[in-house]
């Protein structure tokens, strides 16, 4: 299947060019207002149209309906299919026509990754009382065998991951008591073919790829106001019909390519809250894939179909060797193409991954918001729209470079230079950083004065703090416990981190009672050798990780540490 993706795709980037023509641009939508796990619904968009799943609809139909299963008490059919051939959009139409006349009851309930059977219940009995609340499973089934006993229903589970065949069970034995006519049935519809092993009774359809020509109905109908005399735009249309390999959501996917929009009266957040609202849009319909590992989600992973569209689709937006004035982000160029780049190029920059020198100068790329380098020329500082910078953690930062940097959201490293670099005091002007923050080479720093500078408790997004000296110091340094003194960071931290500090206490600020850094979840001293005493951590309610290495000087760690000598 990839494979003939990648080989119908060949002409997508012209495609592409041609699409404005028949209005296929990209939108501000309302979806970036849907919250994180979005659950279905059984309603279609207005004028929305089911294309190419006719067969399906009356397959379903009139296998719900026969003889045959009239006799049974509870059937299970299940769609399957891979995300985006319209196996919701299939049960929509079940549960909107023939279950509308057939069926006494009808129930709609969106699982997703989360297969709980009293969740499940207490969803059943909001669609059919409007009613929530209730948490007790028998209160749940007493108030379901009231609405059902006696009738005839259908439930559809829309996209069901569970394949733990005990939960199924334990569902399928709460449905049992409620009493309902023969006939009654549930639709599940899935990715996995193995939830439908675990559940399946009834024989499901099979959800083939739509035509060429279907794909153009789907695409005239979301995307366009086609003038139907217009033969040039329809030629177009349909050349990008041919191309989306029969699955509605590539398809689709021409009217998801909407871009991040910044901050507005009506709109507050900032660009990177709005990425994360768009990641999950996607992840929630199907353009990601969680993969869990345990019962973390390590990573998300993209369905080759659609990864092998997406990197067609904008091939001519990011270079590796070739240049076109179509480039928005760069990576792993040689200085020379840099060097290079036309003024429409450089313009449009957003963002350069780079293992050399680049030999250019940085102030006309200041449309650059996002960067990757292992060398760092003093131009950066021209960069005023860079927001995220990530860096080697021996880099050597020229100095004043951050001067201008003041929109930076992400800095992964912060190196303080001996006399004439980077000093700590350009952190100042970073108040606008977020996330996690290391801080090296503290011994660089003269003294508290100069450390206060950073303006760390001001700094009130930076959530995770690493506070590091080099550990390969000759001598002691006894100005390590003024430089700390200077370093105490907003009191919403949540992890502090602090290696080879050298003095003999900790600051005053991490030595009060209570501490004050009253979110801290996580705190690790490793090499501080010198140090007897620890920080009273007993007043922190959120403190769940304490991790202590190479304290040689630490005699006792007992009670004293909660402070119940203290209150």
């Amino acid at each position: 299947m990839v494979h003939k993706i990648k080989k119908i795709n060949d002409s997508l980037v012209e495609l592409k060019n041609e699409a404005p023509l028949i209005n296929l641009v990209a939108k501000k939508g309302d979806s970036r207002q849907r919250p994180d796990r979005v659950q279905t619904d059984s309603f279609f968009e207005n004028c929305e149209k089911v294309v190419g799943r006719e067969d399906a609809v009356t397959k379903i139909a009139t296998t719900l309906i026969s003889s045959d299963n009239q006799q049974k008490n509870l059937s299970v059919m299940t769609i399957v299919g891979m995300p985006g051939l319209g196996k919701t959009t299939v049960a929509k139409s079940v549960y909107n026509e023939p279950a509308s006349t057939h069926f006494d009851k009808r129930i709609w309930v969106g699982v997703s990754n989360s297969f709980e059977v009293d969740t499940i219940l207490s969803q059943m009995v909001e669609s059919l009382l409007k009613k929530a609340g209730m948490k007790s499973q028998d209160a749940l089934l007493k108030v379901l065998r009231e609405e059902i006993t006696g009738k005839r229903y259908v439930l559809v589970l829309d996209d069901v991951w569970n394949e733990e065949r005990e939960k199924w069970d334990s569902l399928m034995s709460c449905l049992s008591k409620l009493n309902s006519n023969p006939g009654s049935c549930i639709i599940v519809t899935t990715r996995s073919t193995n939830v439908s092993t675990i559940a399946e009774t009834l024989p499901g359809p099979e959800l083939r790829n739509l035509s060429k020509e279907e794909c153009w109905s789907i695409i005239k109908q979301r995307a366009l106001n086609l003038d139907e005399n217009d033969a040039e735009l329809e030629r177009i249309g349909r050349a990008i019909a041919e191309k989306c390999g029969g699955v509605p959501l590539v398809a689709k996917l021409w009217m998801a390519q909407g871009l991040l929009q910044t901050s507005t009266v009506e709109n507050h957040h900032e660009m990177e809250h709005t990425g994360k609202v768009y990641f999950n849009i996607l992840l929630n319909n199907s353009l990601f894939q969680e993969v869990i590992e345990g019962d973390t989600i390590t990573k998300y992973t993209m369905h080759n179909l659609v990864h092998d569209l997406a990197e067609k689709v904008s091939e001519s937006e990011h270079l590796t060797q070739e240049l076109n004035d179509d480039v928005r982000h760069v990576a792993r160029s040689p200085p020379s193409t840099l060097e290079n780049m036309s003024e429409v190029t450089v313009g449009r920059l957003r963002s350069l991954f780079s293992n050399d020198q680049p030999e250019i100068i940085f102030s006309k790329f200041k449309a650059m918001r996002n960067c990757d380098l292992n060398k760092l020329p003093r131009e950066m500082q021209n960069l005023i729209n860079l927001r995220h910078l990530y860096v080697d953690e021996e880099i050597e930062f020229p100095a004043g470079m951050f001067r201008g940097l003041t929109n930076l959201r992400t800095l992964s490293c912060f190196n303080v230079g001996e006399e004439m670099g980077c000093r700590i005091e350009e952190l100042g002007g970073l108040n606008q950083l977020k996330g996690m923050l290391t801080i090296r080479n503290l011994e660089n720093v003269r003294d508290e004065a100069e450390a206060k500078k950073a303006k760390l408790e001001e700094k009130k997004n930076v959530v995770e703090l690493s506070l590091v000296f080099s550990a390969d110091r000759l001598t002691s340094n006894i100005n390590d416990e003024n430089v700390l003194e200077g370093l105490q960071p907003h009191t919403e931290l949540e992890s502090l981190w602090i290696e080879d500090f050298k003095g003999d206490r900790f600051p005053s600020w991490m030595l009060r009672v209570p501490l004050p850094l009253n979110n801290l979840k996580k705190l690790v001293l490793t090499g501080c050798r010198k140090c007897g005493e620890l920080p009273i951590l007993g007043h922190l309610l959120f403190l769940r990780d304490v991790e202590i290495n190479g304290m040689d000087n630490l005699k006792r760690f007992g009670s004293e540490i909660y402070g119940y000598d203290l209150v």
